[in-house]
């Protein structure tokens, strides 16, 4: 069967599609009233790029008040959240949880997390470990308080697994635990080393991603940097899962998940 495409190419920042300023996702709103649980909103998804109008028309009592307040922060959603980590990953032992699990739930709360970030330091290791940083993510996101209707690992790398166990084995025990993995291949320098390549997307299709609407976008210069992380995101918000993971490569290729002696387990290179 012939791959589909899952990964998104990005034409230079001039030319970019004009992304949403408002994406709204599962939006959902329940009131408790003295007969019970009311159920005033449920399963609202919408975008709206600028330049754009949106008209929401029902009878009244129909929730759209509500999804307006919602939108506008004057009352709180019951579902329609998200809850992000960011890690800063390395080699096999290197994983460092630089901001823990935050609620993302207005847009205050979205510059707020932005501005940790831009506050943090960026430390650099030797090696690359893909699957351990997916590992990683399972553990938090098993071990983690919040249960969500949807789990997503991101990997953002400039280089193959080339120490730990191998990463299919990895992604593969990752989608046994209903989590998504989508990527961003940073493709900016040209491959130095035995275990680096200049396929670092088709790797990341081939070997990293998985689960139900997975997807990478590679960045191959410096100006898509911005642009390719907000469309990341947006479309992970945004975006409905499809039916089946998109791993495998296309038909009568090679997958280019190559074998690293350094990946063999209980190895140190």
């Amino acid at each position: 069967m012939a791959q589909q495409d899952t990964a998104t190419r990005l034409p230079r920042p001039s030319m970019l599609p004009a992304e949403p300023v408002l994406v709204v996702d599962n939006l959902a709103k329940q009131f408790d009233t003295p007969d019970g649980p009311l159920k005033a909103v449920d399963d609202v998804s919408f975008a709206v790029r600028r330049g754009e109008f949106l008209s929401v028309i029902g009878p009244s009592g129909c929730g759209k008040s509500t999804v307006f307040n919602i939108v506008g922060g004057l009352t709180p959603a019951s579902a329609g959240r998200i809850v992000v980590m960011y890690v800063e990953w390395a080699g096999s032992s290197q994983q460092q949880i630089v901001i823990p699990w935050t609620v993302i739930e207005h847009p205050t709360d979205g510059l707020e997390f932005a501005a940790r970030l831009a506050g943090s330091s960026m430390h650099h290791g030797r090696h690359t470990s893909i699957s351990a940083v997916i590992d990683f993510g399972v553990r938090q996101l098993r071990e983690g308080a919040v249960r969500a209707t949807r789990q997503t690992i991101d990997i953002s790398g400039d280089g193959a697994n080339n120490q730990g166990r191998m990463v299919t084995l990895a992604r593969d025990a990752a989608l046994a635990h209903d989590v998504t993995i989508n990527g961003l291949p940073i493709m900016l320098k040209r491959p130095a080393g035995t275990w680096e390549t200049a396929e670092l997307d088709l790797y990341f299709r081939d070997c990293v991603i998985g689960g139900p609407g997975a997807f990478l976008i590679p960045v191959r210069e410096q100006g898509q940097f911005a642009e390719a992380i907000r469309l990341k995101i947006v479309r992970e918000i945004a975006d409905r899962p499809q039916a089946r993971a998109l791993v495998q490569p296309a038909g009568g290729e090679q997958p280019r998940c190559f074998h690293d002696p350094c990946s063999e387990e209980g190895s140190v290179c």
